[in-house]
């Protein structure tokens, strides 16, 4: 009988409730206080006028993969109530949410009709087409009359985005819909003091806000999953000072950023994308050509004040090493600082950002008057930058200027330095480039072996068994080398198995599974068809970028058997449905798995702290391992390259620096858990969700290493991922999981990435190809680049494999290497249950 790990309804354990206090906390920390005259943070027992969409009907996380699954979401309205704040406007929200209802019932009604093809057809289907925000009734006299009795309105703006969708220029998502405008216009003339509260993902056009005569604070509260209520109201009663400090550039106007006009649909062609703004990204656009930002990245307000003094710069062991006075200088309230050390590098050969974020340091919690001396340490190869002609890491000659400061506008020089000659830091081989054709991935016939001849049935002997690797009697290449070509067909590809793909949602299981295995329902697994013959075991994973993404509750039979589909453990999906997906709660054995919702992973970075992203990691690899789930499909670690993509909020930063070094914070406090591990993704350039299964990304070299490779390169030199992803794109007309030279030549060869890499779900077998320029990758393109895992696969995935094979398309050293590489990691993870 299948073995499960999930709980009786009601039970609730410590550690549960110990991890939701920790994402409480880190919540909090992540954070942005953008204004503040003073009238935050609020007074137990202050009556306040709540409005706005998100104030009752709060976004708790963005849709797609990135969902999580946790027992209670706890509203922005229901937080500041538990915290005693006293809400003069239930009226109203009680009269909005109502309205939302209807307009959400509306919408699943309409995406259930897609369940006549398939319910994973709806799921696409709500994807691609997310529902929009319902418009807000404005505020009337009798509204205000029943708030007199408040001093302070709060609004909150509310967006949500996701995968499979961009964000649009328009009224209602970039820009404030005409109602918000108008209850906005009505609040802050009504109230002496007008507090906005920004519950979204990523960046929205704050002009009108920022000019509302009577607009008091502005916070961006982000979506921190079920606790979101909680942690807004400690941050809006002072029970947390505001810490975070943005990891994006907030711009005045949505033209002012280097891609507004080219970026996605906005130029009408999402076939190719062309990144022309170069290296110029974010702030090293807007701090080059001198465009003043609405919101500087870095930038973040406190309820106190801190003073920041440089004290020594030293070189040491090809470091520079800067050792920073941090003093909290408010007679008040305790507070955390962050320390930012940007350098601006020589204009050479090489044209380069005004400045470019090189390190950084938070502070202790510093009660009033109290100092912290923090040192940041910055390898000097670090501060190289990519030479296309030279193929080369290089420090060009000139003086290198060191800023100190809390944010790319808001820094003080600090030091300096002089290269005499040029260093060459690291020699590499010029790769990606579009103009040049990349002989590995051509399809040309290679002359039969012997081997390539095998029919699958040449060992008709005892089969060896991966048990015996597993405990030391037989080596990982003896049973590599004894795996037939229809074995590793079947090991590349996945799960498959039955006529159709399991392409069931990025990252579940489905109810056809009939392997005897313990795992947590809604999660996936691979290999599963030589689990009998060869002992080799299924590695269970997870989606859920906010936190493990398994089925809340399922339905197990009599005799054992999952009755419940694992795609309802993506958000939403049981409205789709209509109706109780659990059939029978009387005869049935029915479970609970809740798991720790984490803040998207903006917020996280938006902590700028390394203990927070720690804490972070360690709940998913407890909770990894209380559920048997053996790797996790995240951290997604792509570049905020523009405020339209769809898929933000599960992406770090618009810098590379902050983004590799929380990945590889994550990864590591993960992966000390031996049995647990994490997939990288998406690598590399999936920067936006219109048509991402056919995008073709145009870009230089230099821009794709430095920016959109770099935070990849750091997560997989210091943490030593079990996995990486790849995305479904191209680049410079390569599909990335077709790429030896993305794959091979750089992340293994360069970086020395020796984990496994897979495809991102359904790449091989995605969409309709007579409709795109741009046709899908194949299986045997992913073989030969260094790809090995084919996700979550089909049987026609396995045919193409093993026709390939047979006609020299690939060789049986192309898959045996590829089987390699998914047993070593199996080994890495069942070395851990041992």
């Amino acid at each position: 009988m299948n073995k499960y790990y999930g709980l009786k309804p009601g039970t609730i354990t410590s550690e549960e409730l110990e991890h939701t206090q920790v994402v409480r906390e880190v919540a909090a920390r992540g954070m942005v206080l953008m204004e503040n005259d003073g009238v935050l943070p609020l007074k137990q027992g202050t009556k306040i006028a709540l409005y706005g969409s998100g104030a009752k009907n709060t976004e708790f996380s963005g849709l797609g993969a990135a969902s999580f699954t946790s027992r209670e979401e706890i509203s922005i309205m229901e937080g500041l109530k538990r915290s005693g704040i006293v809400i003069t406007s239930t009226a109203y929200l009680d009269q909005y949410a109502k309205l939302v209802q209807e307009q959400e019932d509306n919408y699943y009604s309409e995406i259930r009709k897609y369940m006549s093809e398939s319910l994973i057809r709806a799921v696409m289907e709500m994807y691609g087409n997310p529902l929009t925000l319902c418009a807000q009734p404005i505020i009337t006299e009798e509204d205000l009359k029943k708030s007199k009795e408040a001093d302070t309105a709060v609004f909150v703006v509310s967006r949500t985005s996701g995968e499979g969708a961009d964000r649009r220029l328009k009224e209602g998502d970039y820009y404030l819909s005409k109602e918000e405008k108008e209850n906005l216009k009505i609040l802050s003339e009504n109230f002496q003091k007008l507090v906005v509260l920004l519950n979204m993902g990523s960046q929205i056009d704050t002009a009108y806000i920022r000019q509302l005569p009577n607009l008091s604070a502005l916070v961006f509260v982000g979506q921190a999953a079920g606790v979101t209520g909680l942690a807004v109201a400690d941050i809006m009663t002072g029970k947390v000072t505001p810490e975070g400090k943005f990891t994006d550039t907030w711009a005045e106007k949505y033209e002012d950023y280097p891609n507004a006009g080219n970026y996605g649909a906005m130029n009408g062609n999402l076939d190719d994308e062309y990144y022309t703004e170069g290296i110029y990204v974010g702030y090293r656009y807007f701090d080059s050509f001198g465009i003043q930002p609405a919101y500087p990245f870095g930038y973040g307000m406190s309820y106190t004040d801190f003073a920041v003094e440089t004290k020594v710069i030293s070189k040491e062991n090809g470091k520079l090493v800067i050792h920073v006075n941090v003093k909290n200088i408010g007679d008040t309230y305790a507070g955390r600082e962050t320390v930012q050390v940007y350098i601006s590098a020589p204009q050479g050969e090489l044209k380069k950002p005004y400045q470019e974020l090189k390190g950084f340091q938070k502070t202790r919690l510093l009660q009033p008057g109290e100092a912290q001396k923090v040192q940041i340490e910055i390898e000097l190869k670090s501060l190289a930058s990519y030479n296309e002609k030279k193929a080369a890491w290089v420090m060009e000659a000139g003086e290198y200027v060191i800023r100190v400061g809390n944010s790319s506008r808001n820094t003080e020089v600090a030091g300096s330095f002089q290269v005499e000659k040029e260093i060459i830091c690291e020699q590499c081989r010029n790769l990606c480039r579009g103009d040049e054709k990349l002989p590995e991935m051509s399809a040309k016939k290679i002359k039969k072996t012997s081997e390539t001849k095998e029919n699958g049935h040449s060992n008709m002997g005892k089969l060896l068994q991966f048990q015996d690797v597993v405990a030391g009697h037989l080596s990982l290449d003896d049973f590599v080398n004894s795996l037939t070509i229809e074995e590793m067909c079947y090991l590349c590809v996945g799960n498959a198995g039955e006529e159709e793909a399991t392409f069931v949602t990025y990252g579940s299981t489905n109810t056809k599974t009939e392997a005897v295995i313990p795992m947590a329902p809604g999660t996936c697994d691979s290999t599963r068809m030589l689990v009998e013959s060869r002992g080799i075991p299924n590695m269970h994973m997870s989606d859920g970028g906010s936190g493990l993404r398994v089925l809340p509750q399922f339905e197990v039979d009599k005799e054992g058997s999952l009755l419940t589909e694992g795609v309802i453990s993506v958000r939403n999906v049981d409205r789709i449905i209509g109706e109780d997906y659990i059939k029978d709660r009387v005869n049935h054995n029915v479970y609970e798995q809740y798991t720790t919702g984490l803040p998207i992973a903006t917020m996280l970075a938006q902590t700028w702290d390394r203990d927070c992203w720690r804490k972070c990691g360690e709940i998913e690899g407890q909770e990894m391992q209380r559920f048997h789930v053996e790797l996790w499909l995240a951290p997604s670690m792509n570049i905020h390259r523009n405020p339209l993509c769809g898929q933000n909020f599960e992406y770090y930063s618009e810098d590379p620096l902050i983004t590799g070094e929380c990945a590889a914070t994550v990864t590591g406090a993960i992966q000390k858990f031996h049995c647990a591990g994490v997939t990288l993704k998406h690598f590399a350039c999936n920067n936006q969700e219109d048509n991402r299964y056919a995008t073709n990304v145009h870009i230089s070299e230099r821009a794709l290493r430095e920016i959109y490779l770099k935070g990849f390169e750091i997560a997989v030199r210091s943490a030593h991922p079990v996995a990486v992803m790849t995305s479904y794109n191209l680049i410079n007309g390569v599909h990335t999981a077709n790429d030896y030279e993305l794959l091979t030549s750089i992340l293994r060869d360069e970086w020395g990435f020796d984990g496994m890499v897979m495809t991102d779900w359904g790449t091989t077998s995605s969409g309709d190809n007579e409709k795109r320029k741009y046709k899908a990758s194949t299986c045997s393109g992913c073989i030969r680049a260094g790809n090995d895992l084919i996700m979550p696969g089909a049987k026609s995935d396995i045919e193409a494999l093993y026709q390939s094979a047979q006609n020299g398309e690939i060789t049986s050293e192309d898959l045996r290497i590829c089987s390699r590489r998914i047993l070593a990691a199996i080994l890495r993870l069942e070395a851990g249950r041992i």
